[in-house]
């Protein structure tokens, strides 16, 4: 789900870039979906992004579309920040189930997906 503890904002580097594609489903139980008040941008807003970082410049904001979204990336590459940004996104095919049992594999995985085993 969505962590961003709340002095986070406050403290973020100027140059923090978080895209957090919202596809309104919470896999981690079932794949159901996230009620309808569950608003991301409020949570980065009271986690102290927007007016946060040394340069009191951090923003929050919702991106609807890919044409918006492209046209918004270098801003957000070069503007200071810390920017937070819901990308609303939709699945095209049902989501697979998620096996909660193999938490370590799931992490072996994960690091060497990225190169980092060890």
């Amino acid at each position: 789900m969505f962590r961003l503890p709340r002095h986070h904002g406050r403290y973020a580097p100027g140059n923090l870039l978080v895209l957090l594609m919202e596809n309104r489903i919470y896999e981690m139980v079932g794949s159901q979906p996230l009620a309808s008040r569950t608003d991301f941008a409020a949570l980065a807003r009271a986690a102290g992004v927007e007016g946060g970082a040394p340069t009191g410049k951090g923003k929050v904001e919702r991106i609807e579309s890919i044409a918006a979204f492209t046209e918004a990336l270098p801003r957000l590459l070069t503007e200071e920040g810390p920017h937070f940004v819901v990308l609303p996104v939709s699945n095209k095919e049902k989501l697979p189930p998620i096996c909660h049992t193999d938490h370590a594999g799931r992490i072996r995985n994960l690091r060497k997906g990225l190169g980092v085993e060890g």
